[in-house]
């Protein structure tokens, strides 16, 4: 604490004191945040150091079994925000990288590594934005496709390069082997302090309820951007790394009114319709079979229909439901 405090410029004496510091939260039996609270701004300064990066790194991983890689990465986002020079940012942003491959995203919360992932593509040197891009490619391989939601605020030229870094990887099956570290103390698959998409369950309700006076509208081109809206809005809720249900199915008036549009006249209104329903039933589980009172005559009154697209449709969508709801339910 001494050397950090005095701002030791000697790199071997700082080296030595990483070197002790990193020991101690290898071997002690406890480690306490408070320690790795007051270390973590100075690695992160050291980062930009080549004589001292390979030690900081180290030392950010060995600090992260100590006291949770999520711990790790929220002091390394404070701390280079007070950070200018590339050097550092890029070395911050691998090292951030580097966490989250070795413990894995069920470790972590990806949104906030994301978010300062995708503010790093601001930065003009193109080195740091290389570095952000491959911590895009990263969660990218652990979290899949659903990745590319996130990404569309990004400007054009960035997100062209960032597709083509995806593209790279696109056949690769999202990472579910063991993770390469784990938190020191921690069974094998224990979350600590991380992912927590799984479980989390949000109300739609208001933003849903917005869109619900337009889709009842008279002009068939208001109601498909209802359905437009009301489907980006589900898909944009889905927590980022989750693969089950993350919806309420309470949404006030939302599934009276897609019954009502099952039977649009417009007939590629009605397969939207059918294609959201499928996504309700993912994002609300179990828990939809409430609903399918609503939903579900006049859904199975589509199979006849003349239209071989509807038809298909149906079928698709009532394999969604199928996989969430008693069979009785349909049968």
């Amino acid at each position: 604490k001494a050397v950090v405090e005095r701002k030791e410029t000697n790199f071997q004496v700082f080296g030595k004191a990483i070197g002790i510091a990193a020991l101690l939260a290898q071997e002690a039996p406890k480690f306490s945040k408070r320690a790795a609270h007051w270390l973590l701004p100075a690695l992160v300064e050291k980062l930009g150091d080549v004589k001292l990066k390979t030690a900081a790194g180290e030392a950010l991983l060995t600090l992260s079994e100590a006291v949770t890689p999520q711990f790790v990465l929220a002091q390394l986002y404070e701390a280079v925000a007070k950070h200018k020079a590339p050097k550092v940012l890029e070395a911050t942003l691998l090292a951030a990288g580097a966490i989250a491959a070795d413990f894995g995203v069920k470790l972590i919360k990806p949104k906030p590594l994301l978010d300062f992932a995708k503010g790093m593509l601001e930065v003009a040197n193109p080195a740091v934005k290389k570095a952000a891009i491959e911590v895009l490619v990263g969660l990218r391989r652990q979290l899949g496709g659903d990745i590319r939601k996130m990404l569309s605020d990004v400007k054009p030229a960035l997100l062209a390069t960032i597709d083509e870094a995806f593209a790279k990887v696109e056949d690769e099956a999202p990472d579910s082997a063991a993770p390469k570290r784990q938190v020191k103390g921690a069974e094998e698959g224990e979350e600590l302090g991380g992912g927590g998409a799984e479980g989390q369950v949000v109300s739609l309700a208001g933003p849903v309820a917005a869109h619900l006076k337009m889709l009842g509208d008279t002009n068939w081109k208001e109601r498909q951007a209802a359905i437009i809206a009301l489907d980006e809005t589900i898909s944009k809720a889905k927590p980022l790394g989750c693969a089950g249900p993350y919806m309420e199915g309470a949404c006030g008036e939302l599934w009276a009114a897609l019954k009502a549009r099952l039977k649009d006249t417009n007939k590629n209104l009605a397969t939207q319709v059918l294609q959201l329903l499928a996504k309700l039933a993912a994002a609300v589980g179990p828990p939809v079979d409430r609903y399918s009172k609503f939903v579900m005559p006049n859904m199975l009154a589509l199979i006849s229909d003349g239209k071989k697209s509807v038809r298909d449709a149906v079928l698709l969508c009532l394999s969604a439901w199928a996989r969430e709801v008693q069979a009785d339910t349909i049968l």
